[in-house]
């Protein structure tokens, strides 16, 4: 047979090295009858025969599959004359056959390798894009919620400033009123003035921070 390729050849199997049956020198032995040892080392042997045995026939089956493999490589890059197509036809055919399958099973590999990669490299681009998508949402949204919060605080204080000073105003609406005592009828309509009058401006305010709420939910409900 021709030499094989260093990446192909198949060291001879010995039974003994695989399966540490040798006594190696370095380990100390133990004082032993001649008898007993002669004994031992017989029924030994017995028991190593059969593996060694085996052993060998799959030695030899690996050496026929490699000549197999190796005539089945020569056959695939031989360069065959026309004089061979023809006296060797059926082989001829076959080899080709063989060729056209390899190509194809050659060819879906690859489209199958490459169409993993691209898929790879699709979903790590959406991957990608979709994390900074969400990071630049989550950042804008930051700064709008802050944004209104911040109005929205300035619009309670402002209300209030409002509420206190109409409060103070109505104070003093209601101690005028209190002069008003020798004139039951005109104290009456000016109270009931003063008592419209006071649910209605403080009815708006609250209406403006309402609706300023409102605002602000409209605009929360299109960010889901």
């Amino acid at each position: 047979m021709k030499n094989q390729p260093e990446s192909f050849q198949i060291n001879s199997l010995d039974a003994n090295q695989d399966f540490n049956l040798e006594t190696s020198d370095d380990q100390p032995t133990r004082q032993v009858s001649p008898l007993y040892h002669d004994d031992t080392m017989i029924r030994n042997q017995e028991v190593q025969r059969p593996v060694a045995q085996e052993m060998q026939r799959v030695e030899s089956l690996t050496q026929n599959n490699q000549e197999v493999d190796d005539y089945f490589r020569a056959e695939m890059k031989r360069e065959w004359t026309g004089w061979e197509k023809l006296t060797e036809r059926s082989l001829y055919r076959q080899v080709q056959k063989v060729k056209h399958e390899l190509l194809e099973a050659s060819a879906h590999y690859r489209l199958g390798f490459y169409k993993t990669m691209l898929d790879a490299r699709l979903e790590a681009l959406n991957e990608k894009c979709d994390a900074g998508l969400k990071m630049m949402k989550a950042h804008f949204r930051l700064q709008v919620s802050t944004f209104l919060m911040a109005k929205m605080e300035e619009l309670t204080l402002e209300v209030k400033d409002r509420q206190i000073k109409f409060l103070e105003m109505m104070k003093e609406k209601y101690a005028y009123s209190d002069t008003l005592t020798s004139y039951p009828s005109m104290q009456k309509r000016y109270l009931n003035s003063m008592f419209e009058e006071e649910a209605r401006y403080l009815k708006f305010l609250d209406s403006l921070i309402l609706r300023f709420e409102s605002i602000v939910d409209e605009q929360l409900k299109k960010y889901n």
